[in-house]
């Protein structure tokens, strides 16, 4: 099984950047767009890596990280 990353940002064009040079790489990526969504496909998808955004609507990546 490959490693799976979850990135969690709220700009959709670092999403499919990161997407497409982690794929590339061999990794299993998953996406959310902000810290709550993040949240719930975190504890759904249990990723191996998460990369998140320190500015988001909602809940910012140091909340997120924190919970």
């Amino acid at each position: 099984m490959m490693p799976s990353v979850l990135g969690v940002d709220d700009s959709g064009i670092i999403r499919a950047v990161v997407a497409f040079r982690l794929e590339a790489a061999g990794y299993t990526f998953f996406s959310a767009v902000d810290g709550v969504d993040g949240l719930e496909k975190a504890a759904e998808l249990c990723p191996d890596v998460i990369i998140t955004d320190m500015r988001m609507p909602r809940m910012d990546g140091i909340t997120f990280t924190r919970k």
